[in-house]
């Protein structure tokens, strides 16, 4: 309460009691040091939000509320987003209110949902409190359903390698790929082009990833693999091709330069790949051949059989296909056939030769051999010859079969009957053994039983002599 002088003039003067009400004022200022905030016009752009393994990236702010005038706090805050997804827009703070002249930080998250489309996003942002009117700003964000950033270390991982380093049209691939993703990041692309461009810098990074993977592998001698990485490579290629048609005159070009030296790439690798194929095969075909032609397989290497050299026709036909050389195709797709007729041909004179040894050492058992327990001895020494021909004669079937599985590429049942011809040659010896030990054993009886008879002969002659004596002497 107060009194006021009034002076009226003619009217009169005085005193009057008043009531004095004091209004403090009361508002808050918004600033920020990221990058993303914009002081004047206020606004906030999260730039591009890329899709991750998990989901779309987040971003956050953190604004800095300040109450201005000193005098009263800042209470109540409200906060609040219109526009279309503003749910994803999500505040954190640590406070009720803001005493005054005081600062507090609110952090302004953005969390997109998987319901987001490739598009631009602008939503009106406002934050009010009691007695202070909504301050309004702009937030903008850009739907990106690439993971751009892991995509683009994707393209340079490549360089250096033997893809790289061996085909250098390789470069314009990677370097249209980085490009084409440095401008996607900052421009506006329409629905019909983001349809395809997901699929085509996807397809662009399996691509390189199959040919690096092909040739890798034939360095590796895994000639299977590397032709099923160069076929998943030529699909690929049409991958890329069937979509790099795009609207945006400004990543247009780029597509078109991946379309078409992706194209060329592939084609080079798979003409080299499969020139090294059909020139191994020829290769190997020729080592067998020679080996059989001298009758001595014991220099052949390991990869130097039927099976290995029809294979690698095999695949060099394979790939001349995805060539479109019909020709070239045809002329392996032949030679690959007759060496598979003469590996089948190989395996199954191996399997008679095994199935004869079988026969031959079971008869042997049957007719030479007694049975003892778990243990086959040869007891009577008539049946000494005929045991030993079976047992050789198996043992010779064995070594032909196992020298066909050789050449024949059949590693697994090489070893399996180079270990059938060892146990025989152990059983034949360990048997043999026991017939000799036995034989010594029926010798040393033979002459201990002639001894006998020898001695118990010259003590009875010796009897009958003294008998004649004592005889003569009585008469």
């Amino acid at each position: 309460h107060g009194e006021v002088y009034v002076n009226a003039g003619d009217a009169g003067h005085g005193n009057v009691d008043i009531t004095i009400v004091i209004k403090w004022p009361v508002d808050f200022t918004i600033s920020s040091t990221s990058h993303y905030f914009t002081s004047s016009p206020r606004s906030i752009d999260f730039g591009s939000l890329e899709l991750k393994e998990r989901g779309y990236e987040t971003k956050q702010v953190n604004l800095t509320l300040t109450e201005y005038y000193l005098y009263k706090p800042v209470r109540n805050l409200r906060f609040s987003a219109t526009g279309e997804y503003g749910n994803w827009l999500k505040e954190e703070l640590d406070f009720t209110e803001i005493p005054p002249g005081e600062s507090k930080t609110v952090i302004l998250k953005i969390e997109p949902g998987l319901e987001a489309v490739p598009k631009d996003y602008v939503w009106t942002y406002n934050i009010g409190a009691y007695e202070i009117a909504a301050k309004r700003m702009e937030v903008k964000a850009k739907i990106v359903p690439l993971n751009i950033t892991k995509m683009m270390e994707g393209f340079r991982s490549f360089r250096g390698t033997p893809l790289h380093s061996n085909y250098p049209s390789s470069e314009s691939i990677i370097a249209n790929g980085i490009e084409i993703l440095e401008v996607i990041e900052g421009s506006e692309i329409g629905a019909e082009d983001w349809g395809k461009i997901p699929v085509l810098i996807t397809g662009t990074l399996s691509l390189l990833s199959s040919l690096n993977d092909g040739i890798v592998f034939t360095d590796g001698e895994s000639y299977g693999k590397a032709v099923e990485s160069l076929s998943a490579a030529s699909v690929s290629t049409a991958t890329i091709a069937s979509n790099s048609n795009l609207n945006n005159r400004d990543i247009s070009g780029y597509a078109e330069d991946i379309s078409a030296e992706a194209d060329n790439t592939t084609k080079e690798v798979l003409m080299d790949e499969a020139k090294l194929l059909e020139l191994r095969g020829w290769t190997l075909k020729k080592a067998v051949e020679h080996a059989i032609a001298n009758d001595d397989i014991s220099g052949l290497k390991e990869e130097e059989n039927v099976l290995e050299a029809a294979l690698s026709y095999q695949y060099a036909a394979m790939l001349y296909g995805l060539l479109n050389d019909k020709e070239k195709r045809l002329e392996n797709v032949y030679e690959g056939s007759v060496l598979m007729d003469k590996h089948d041909e190989l395996v199954s004179d191996a399997t008679d030769l095994r199935l004869r040894a079988e026969n031959s050492i079971a008869t042997s058992k049957e007719e030479d051999l007694s049975r003892i327990g778990d243990m086959y001895l040869l007891l009577n020494p008539y049946n000494y010859d005929t045991f030993l021909k079976s047992y050789k004669t198996a043992e010779i079937y064995l070594g032909e079969a196992s020298q066909k599985y050789k050449v024949s590429g059949e590693r697994f049942l090489y070893d399996q009957t180079k270990g059938d011809l060892t146990n025989l040659k152990s059983e034949m010896r360990f048997i043999l053994s026991l017939f000799f030990i036995a034989g010594i054993f029926y010798c040393v009886l033979f002459i201990y039983a002639i001894t006998r008879i020898v001695r118990g002969t010259m003590a009875y002659m010796r009897d009958m002599y003294e008998r004649e004596v004592g005889d003569l002497l009585v008469t």
